[in-house]
């Protein structure tokens, strides 16, 4: 639903449909229609939409309350009644709409009231009038002109014209509206007037036309110029302008003349720095005068005309050419006369000329080299650029800059219109100093030349270089340029490294860019090395740094030549260049030649890789008594690796510490030194904390430099050594009478279930057993393989009473080194004496 809540509004607008079902997602167009009846000014007036969501019978069929009136206005047509609905809400939701409106009467104010008169004017000539028209109104008007002639068959009304001649006129506002009167005919003009025309005005709106009155007189002759001013306070001398690109240059300038009259008549132009011809005044007489005057009116006139003279005939054009060829740069005038004697015509005219510069000139005002290396050629090209409509001429004045270090191709040649001309410049200094050049290109036509300033500077490349065998000598050999040299850096050890030096002094006046090539010998011929981090990595096995850079002035600088092979290699027919001071001719080029090799030490181990196999994993119980051993209190396997020295020198031998591994034990001393054709035994153990599989890598190093690893590894294993059965692990001799030398023996069998042999010795650790007269057999070491049994006898003899005891056998293994003791309970022994003597019993 729509309401209008102001009063204003309520007459004077319509909204159609003012009520509509919108179903959701769709949209509904409304129409404003205003009818005012008065003058009305409305700002922001409200406009209120009541929107209420219902809920109708048939969703998805949009209604309005337009339907139902072009429904009920035919008796044909079915009505079409708002659908039920109900409300799903009680409140409506208000939707303002702001409507801003004017309505008035078009009124208008027009300055001009009175007929509109012109002076006579001369036929092809105009003549302009101005009024104002202004808006008197609120609102807004469109208007046309229309110029209606009274009498029906003239056509005075074409010689006038109306600017603006259509448009819409805003409120309150004013237009400047110009008449032009520009007659073609001598005929009656005041029966012309001027309407304006408004379609939208009302009966109450007056009319407006405007009457004309205008008169033409035909002249003796029509110049048709375009663009021809007046002369400022003489508006009878009429000017004629030139333009001219450049001196010596011929312009024209074409127009026509019309003969206006009934009759052929004879013309001349006179220029008033000469004498008037004779006869002027009689066409039979100015015949031959002004045929005999020259075009140029004289040595330093620009100015002239090729139609000095002629004959129109009755209704005809005649075209006149006249010329101005300046020779001078500035601005010219001369004053003309064009005179028909037989019409007593004399017309004054004033010649203008002025000499412009033509735009050409190079893209870059000065060209600059830098520094160029003497007796090297640089090239760089600059455009000469014409920005005219014509060609233009070009010699480039070879005496501008008479010198050999420079040159320029073209040297002449013709640009052509809005084009480019590359040219060439080349320079090539040819000894060390700064060049500045100012290169002049006479253009024809052009007054001044143009002018390319050339600079640069030359220099020669000034370094020595000195091969030093430490970083910090303050002597060595002095390498010179384009002379090769040799270097050689001797036999190494594999792994060992060896540095020469290359100090490079810059004796020039600037910096100095190096580059440094190493190029090797293969057999696809000299190949270089590329300077990337694998470099000293691969053959030939050298490292530059830094491989280029700049060279301050009269400081050294260093360059690093290292030769580090990993292997055995012969360094041959590998050469080193020093670049100095870029690429060309004049740069310094060191060359050397570098040679070397190296060999492994004659040094042999009596193994590289050992393999302990299974090794118990087993604490010591005397462990603590003697706590500076390596091995920790841990039982443990021992191989001693021999190293014998066949080299010619003193070899040193030393071990990497192996980080985080407790479990493998070198011993041995730092700072080794095994004398020529001497050996040095070094133990290593391994003894295992873990149930686990060990491997490691020992890396030794001979000499500092040669590196030889040495692969160990190992397993950790429990010891299983025990008795066949479980009721063997307790061996019972009850109680055994000591009167008659009584002796009982029992055998038990222990069994090696290990991963590993196991060595072991039978023992009593603190005697007790053999004091109370227990003996076993074996007594000496054994070896049980893995899975092997082997049987004890155990003997027990008592001499006297012993109290009953319990005491245990032990196998006893042997560590790495004799203080330490492993020992293993195998099983226990259990008896008793007796006898009828009395006496006290012992245990």
């Amino acid at each position: 639903m729509v309401e209008i809540a102001d009063p204003q509004l309520r007459g004077c607008i319509d909204i159609v449909p003012s009520a509509a079902h919108v179903p959701a997602g769709e949209t509904k167009t409304l129409r404003l229609r205003m009818r005012p009846t008065d003058k009305m000014i409305l700002e922001k007036a409200t406009l209120l939409f009541r929107l209420a969501a219902i809920d109708v019978e048939r969703r998805g069929v949009p209604w309005d309350n337009l339907q139902q009136a072009r429904a009920s206005a035919s008796d044909d047509a079915a009505t079409r009644p708002e659908p039920p609905y109900a409300a799903l809400s009680d409140a409506a939701v208000e939707l303002p709409l702001k409507l801003s409106a004017r309505s008035d009467s078009i009124s208008y104010v027009c300055s001009q009231e009175k007929r509109v008169v012109f002076s006579t004017t001369v036929l092809y000539h105009a003549r302009q009038h101005i009024f104002v028209l202004e808006n008197a109104s609120e609102i807004s008007f469109d208007y046309s002109w229309r110029l209606v002639n009274a009498a029906s068959r003239s056509a005075a009304h074409r010689a006038f014209t109306v600017k603006p001649q259509s448009g819409t006129l805003q409120a309150r506002t004013k237009l400047d509206v110009a008449l032009r009167f520009s007659p073609t005919e001598v005929c009656d003009f005041s029966t012309v007037r001027l309407e304006l025309m408004l379609p939208q005005k009302d009966e109450a709106t007056p009319a407006m036309f405007l009457a004309l009155d205008a008169s033409a007189t035909c002249p003796v002759c029509h110049f048709e110029i375009l663009d021809c001013p007046t002369l400022p306070g003489r508006d009878d001398v009429r000017i004629i302008e030139f333009e001219s690109l450049g001196t010596g240059v011929r312009n024209r300038r074409r127009f026509s003349v019309l003969n206006t009259t009934k009759e052929r008549y004879r013309f001349f132009w006179v220029d008033h720095r000469q004498a008037l011809p004779d006869g002027c005044a009689t066409d039979d007489a100015a015949g031959g005068a002004g045929g005999e005057a020259t075009a140029m009116g004289g040595s330093l006139q620009p100015f002239g005309c090729v139609t000095r003279d002629g004959e129109i005939a009755s209704g005809k054009k005649y075209e006149m050419e006249l010329l101005y060829t300046p020779m001078s740069y500035g601005r010219h005038e001369s004053f003309w006369t064009f005179r028909v004697p037989s019409q007593n015509l004399v017309v004054p005219f004033q010649f203008k000329g002025v000499v412009r510069e033509p735009r050409v000139d190079v893209d870059s005002p000065s060209l600059n080299f830098g520094k160029v290396l003497v007796n090297y050629e640089t090239r760089r090209t600059v455009n000469l650029v014409n920005r005219e409509h014509l060609p233009f001429q070009f010699v480039i004045d070879s005496a501008s800059w008479f010198d050999s270090a420079l040159s320029i191709s073209p040297m002449k040649g013709v640009v052509s219109p809005g084009g480019k001309l590359a040219i060439t410049v080349t320079f090539k200094p040819s000894e060390e100093k700064l060049y500045n050049f100012n290169i002049i290109a006479n253009v024809k036509r052009k007054a001044e030349p143009v002018v390319l300033n050339v600079k640069g500077s030359a220099y020669k490349i000034k370094s020595t270089m000195t091969l030093l065998a430490a970083p910090d000598a303050e002597s060595g050999q002095e390498l010179y340029s384009k002379v090769p040299a040799n270097h050689d850096f001797g036999s190494l050890q594999v792994m060992e490294k060896r540095s020469a030096y290359l100090s490079l002094r810059n004796q020039s006046s600037f910096e100095l860019e190096y580059l440094i090539q190493l190029r090797t010998a293969t057999r696809h011929g000299m190949m270089q090395v590329p300077s990337n981090p694998r470099m000293g990595l691969v053959p030939p096995y050298v490292r530059v740094s830094p491989t280029h850079g700049s060279a301050a002035v009269d400081e050294p600088t260093l360059i690093e030549v290292e030769y580090s092979p990993p292997d055995t290699h012969i360094l041959q027919g590998t050469t080193l260049k020093v670049l100095v001071g870029g690429s060309g001719p004049g740069q310094n080029v060191y060359t050397i030649d570098l040679s070397g090799s190296s060999r492994r030490p004659a040094v042999d181990f009596s193994f590289t890789e050992k393999d302990f196999g299974p090794t118990f994993m087993l604490q010591s119980e005397t462990s603590s008594d003697v706590p500076e051993r390596p091995t920790s209190g841990y039982f443990g396997s021992r191989a001693d690796l021999v190293i014998t020295n066949r080299d010619a020198t003193i070899c040193g031998v030393t071990a990497a510490k192996l980080e985080d591994v407790e479990e493998f034990i070198i011993d041995l001393p730092e700072d080794l030194e095994i004398a020529v054709g001497e050996s040095f035994t070094m133990p290593i153990i391994f003894a295992p904390r873990e149930l686990s599989v060990y491997t490691e890598t020992l890396e030794l190093t001979l000499n500092g430099c040669t590196k030889m690893n040495l692969r160990l590894k190992g397993r950790g294993v429990p010891l299983y050594l025990e008795t066949e059965s479980p009721e063997m692990q307790v061996v019972d001799f009850g109680h055994v009478s000591s009167e008659k030398g009584q002796t009982v023996v029992k055998d038990v069998v222990l069994v090696n279930r290990s991963a590993a042999s196991v060595t072991f010795t039978l023992a009593d650790l603190n005697d007790i057993l053999r004091d109370n007269c227990v003996s076993w057999q074996p007594t000496g070491p054994v070896v049980l393989k893995r899975r092997e049994k082997m049987q004890i006898r155990i003997s027990f003899c008592p001499g006297s009473r012993l109290r009953p005891f319990l005491l245990p056998l032990y196998a006893k293994l042997t560590g790495p080194f004799p203080e330490e003791d492993f020992s293993v309970r195998v099983l226990n022994v259990k008896a008793a004496a007796y006898s009828s003597t009395p006496g006290p019993a012992r245990g």
